[in-house]
């Protein structure tokens, strides 16, 4: 199987299982290799979704997690306390803030946490309802059926349900306190219930070329409607502190293989990757969407967060910082010929 064929194929027609792993292989991995997966996968990317490329923004987190021990790849799992979640009004506010800043879908993040199920969706209802946003939520296999349905009738059009990984013993080694087959059964129920569903792979913390076809031929089975894809970024004080990071090269060839599997689903990229310096290397792999990007609100932290970027318009009301990283997307977008929303 060469290359060049496949990648022929790979503008005409999604890619196969096949093609897909002979791509993630290639070992002499050169300038024109990266030239020619991102040039067709660029191409499918236009096909696809014009020149509009979607910053969400993030509002978060409206409640704490409570998987235990948590995800070693986590901040969590540091042990430093974290700030108070946010409460239903200062949800309003901040979706008011972020509507204002020119964005039109808003991310609400939760931690996993089946005692406070009921709250995201109040959350994600006062979002709904103070502004036009068009409303997600990532919270994780907390949410039930009902929950989803509750969501979907106040206006929610997505959810997530993310694995990181499909191999059960990554799965395992990384979230030891989590649930492969519960996160599975909740991406089945969002769509289901007629719900977009959003699922986040993870490269970089073992999986191998097996793993990430099986993963990405599962979610095209299912109908991933947004398909995140995080690199491994090691947080000092975490059980993976000490592991190798993921690089933007090894995430970005998965953007783009993913482009050509799925074609019509929105693929964003993140963790590792939230640098608006990396976004021209995003869209060229075949990227359309950015979640962490644009306009933030969440509580002061201790360190970290977009207050410390100098290209961000942030300010602290109340306990609450309103981060906007917009204009700096914005004009990286506009030079690349793209339309942000």
């Amino acid at each position: 199987m060469r290359t060049s064929d496949v990648l022929a194929n790979g503008t005409k027609r999604p890619l196969t299982a096949e093609e897909a792993a002979h791509l993630l292989s290639v070992e002499d991995r050169g300038l024109a290799f990266y030239n020619d997966i991102f040039a067709a996968a660029f191409d499918v990317r236009q096909q696809a979704k014009g020149r509009e490329f979607i910053l969400d923004g993030f509002l978060g987190t409206v409640c704490e997690c409570t998987i235990s021990p948590p995800c070693h790849y986590c901040a969590r799992a540091t042990m430093v306390d974290f700030p108070p979640p946010l409460g239903v009004e200062e949800v309003r506010d901040g979706a008011r803030y972020i509507q204002g800043t020119g964005t039109r879908r808003l991310e609400i993040g939760a931690g996993t946490n089946p005692a406070r199920a009921d709250h995201i969706v109040q959350c994600a209802r006062a979002a709904a309802e103070s502004s036009t946003l068009r409303v997600w939520v990532n919270a994780g296999p907390c949410l039930t059926k009902s929950h989803l349905e509750q969501l979907k009738d106040c206006g929610v059009e997505e959810v997530g349900a993310s694995l990181e990984t499909i191999n059960p013993e990554v799965f395992l080694r990384i979230k030891p306190g989590d649930n492969m087959e519960k996160r599975m059964q909740l991406a089945r129920e969002i769509k289901a219930v007629g719900l977009k569903l959003t699922s986040v792979m993870m490269v970089g913390v073992g999986s191998d070329i097996e793993d990430y076809v099986k993963h990405l031929f599962w979610l095209k089975e299912l109908g991933v409607d947004h398909f995140p894809i995080t690199g491994l970024n090691p947080i000092p004080g975490t059980p993976l502190a000490t592991a190798r990071a993921a690089s933007p090269l090894e995430v970005c060839r998965m953007v783009a293989v993913a482009r050509l599997v799925l074609r019509d689903a929105d693929i964003s990229v993140g963790g590792m990757m939230n640098d608006p310096r990396l976004l021209p290397l995003q869209v060229m792999a075949g990227a359309n969407r950015a979640i962490h990007l644009g306009a933030h609100v969440h509580r002061p932290r201790r360190t970290g967060g977009f207050r410390n970027w100098p290209a961000a318009e942030s300010k602290e009301v109340n306990d609450l910082i309103f981060s906007n990283l917009r204009p700096t997307s914005e004009a990286i977008l506009r030079e690349l010929g793209l339309e942000p929303t």
